[in-house]
């Protein structure tokens, strides 16, 4: 990004240009996290469009992000971190802002409460710094920024509400809320009615049967710590999407973008120790990927050549649609278990398992756990087998965030918060598995593919060399393994054997108009004849290209040869090429130096008589 939205000069052009850039951090600050093998981890999906301007710079920019890891927010496993934004207010703010913003030296949302961990490469310090500077060039106004620290700071604090249980209207466990005090400060911070917010936080509300009435009671300690937790990561994720919707706004103000150059960074597979549902999340969309991928590259060349009558070495590949609907399909997958569990009275996790244990079983893909069966299953991915233990699968699920919250959320008087939650929508009463988190995942992942494919791709694989996080370092059966798995042999063989370059007859004409003017048959009118005269004349082998019925295929090898040789017919001119350019520059002079012979005759005859009266 940085080098498109450079001219030729090296300077940047326009405010967009610097947004486009400056979103950068910002977005790294709220989406990128330490995990056990990446210091600066992405934990969203990012799309960036880029409408680059012909002669450099760009004009317009748009971007969409997918799929933040909601449950970092609340919980991070040994050795992680927690988004980077909470550690560089923590550690960056002035006293004056810790005072401002409520801040503590410890928070239950924090594993291990390390608040002084440090990452080697990252200065959160620094970067904090970096994020202001960031927020500066967005054209961020102090007020924005101050309410977004505290939106931060609130989701850090409403970790520290303390859910206890008594007995009330008959329900034994009933939840309430032990330290008010903290309640206090984040209604403040988020400009919320107190009393309202300790409500939804442990009051429900359904519709009565003939939902002309309404049914108030009390929730128990177990839903109000989910009611909590929702809370936190709703307040969080939208303060997120909040921030995407404003960098859009500057750097995309005018107009969709219909063509553009597009990147695509976005999580790879996962395999953990522990796999939990945020593993087998990130699984199924690289699993998606991978079948675009195989697409793209496999199915859609067989697809070309058929069409262009082109005849080629068969090459076979493997597909993972098997594995994909495993885990989609709508009438019989794992997230159909998982959703169908979710819903049902009483499902839990254990439930969940033994559900696909048994609907699955003959499904060659999926298999049952030899060690802790009850909690554990494994799925046969494209990169291998992976085990996930399946405990809090259900309640990460459902993790719904309630009406009641939702209306005191855009009832704020802070104009962020009320803007980040305008557009949420949750059915008051109802709960169905369009609000489960699967549900949400399936339909950004669904309109992700949709987008890429609709786009002209090319990839980049990325192999993991080594678990060390060193450069230079290579682990030689872990690199082979993943080039088996994302089918980059594969990929080689059929380069290998088909033809690399392929063009429209007017392009390829286009590209190489200096061979066409040395054929020396100026019968020939018809493009493919034209072609085959050129590769005829310079000798490349029939084996080399082929001749559709719209395009030309050229191997590899054969096109170097043809740049070659077209290079040293234009070098053959590039003595007469100077002279023109040297009679030219001459040409142009004596047509500048022409209307100012007059003056500079007066001036010659005043110098001459200057000099004669001396």
């Amino acid at each position: 990004m940085s080098f498109f939205a450079c001219m030729a000069d090296g300077k940047k052009d326009s405010s967009i240009q610097e947004a486009v850039i400056a979103g950068n951090p910002i977005l790294e600050a709220f989406g990128n996290a330490k995990t056990i093998r990446n210091n600066n981890s992405s934990r969203f999906g990012r799309f960036m469009q880029l409408d680059v301007n012909k002669t450099g710079g760009i004009l317009l920019g748009k971007v969409q992000c997918f799929l933040l890891e909601k449950s970092r927010i609340v919980g991070q496993s040994q050795n992680e971190r927690t988004y980077h934004i909470f550690y560089q207010l923590l550690k960056g703010a002035t006293a004056e802002q810790r005072s401002k913003y409520y801040l503590q030296s410890s928070y239950k949302y924090i594993s291990n409460n390390d608040m002084e961990s440090s990452v080697p490469g990252i200065d959160d310090v620094k970067e904090f710094g970096v994020l202001k500077e960031a927020f500066k060039k967005m054209r961020f106004t102090d007020k924005e920024v101050d309410e977004i620290f505290k939106c931060i700071s609130s989701v850090l604090l409403i970790g520290e509400i303390e859910i206890g249980k008594h007995e009330f209207n008959g329900i034994p466990d009933a939840a309430r809320i032990e330290n008010s005090d903290v309640l206090t400060k984040i209604s403040y911070l988020l400009q919320l009615d107190e009393k309202d917010l300790k409500n939804a936080l442990l009051e429900k509300v359904i519709n009565s049967p003939s939902e002309q009435n309404e049914i108030h009671s009390n929730y128990k300690q177990s839903e109000a710590i989910i009611i909590r937790d929702s809370f936190a990561k709703a307040l969080y994720i939208n303060i997120f999407e909040w921030l995407i919707k404003k960098l859009n706004q500057i750097i995309c103000p005018e107009k969709n973008i219909t063509k553009f150059i597009a990147i695509l960074d976005i999580f790879g597979f996962e395999v953990f120790k522990t796999n939990s549902l945020e593993q087998f999340f990130i699984n199924i969309t690289n699993e998606m990927l991978q079948k675009n991928f195989v697409d793209i590259v496999f199915h859609r060349e067989s697809i070309l050549y058929k069409e262009e009558g082109i005849s080629f070495s068969e090459i076979t590949w493997t597909t993972n649609k098997p594995i994909i609907d495993l885990l989609t399909a709508k009438s019989l997958s794992i997230i159909s278990c998982l959703e169908d569990v979710c819903m049902a009275p009483g499902g839990d996790d254990h439930r969940f398992v033994h559900q696909c244990n048994t609907q699955l079983a003959s499904n060659s893909y999926y298999s049952k756990s030899k060690i802790g069966g009850g909690s554990n299953f494994i799925v046969t991915h494209t990169i291998g087998d992976i085990q996930y233990c399946a405990d809090n699968f259900t309640s990460k699920n459902r993790d719904l965030l309630r009406f009641e919250v939702v209306s005191v959320l855009k009832a704020s008087k802070s104009p962020v918060v009320k803007d980040a939650f305008s557009t949420t929508e949750v059915v008051k009463g109802k709960i169905g598995k369009n609000q489960l988190i699967s549900s949400t995942f399936l339909t950004q992942l669904n309109n992700l593919m949709k987008i890429i494919n609709e786009t002209e791709a090319h990839f980049i694989r990325c192999l993991k060399p080594n678990e060390i996080q060193a450069p230079l370092h290579y682990t030689p059966s872990k690199v082979l393994v993943q080039l088996h798995s994302l089918s980059i042999f594969e990929a080689l063989q059929l380069r290998n054997l088909g033809y690399s370059y392929r063009r429209p007859f007017n392009e390829f004409l286009l590209q190489f108009k200096y061979l066409a003017i040395s054929v020396e048959a100026p019968d020939l009118v018809e493009p493919k004849a034209i072609i085959i005269a050129i590769m005829q004349k310079y000798k490349i082998g029939k084996s080399d290209y082929q001749i559709g019925k719209t395009m030309v295929f050229v191997k590899k090898s054969s096109v170097k040869e043809l740049v070659v040789q077209q290079r040293e017919i234009l070098s053959a001119w590039s003595s007469v090429v100077v002279l023109l350019e040297s009679m030219y520059k001459v040409y142009q002079f004596e047509e500048a130096f022409k209307p100012k012979i007059k003056n500079l005759i007066r001036l010659q005859a005043h110098a001459r008589a200057y000099c004669a009266r001396q």
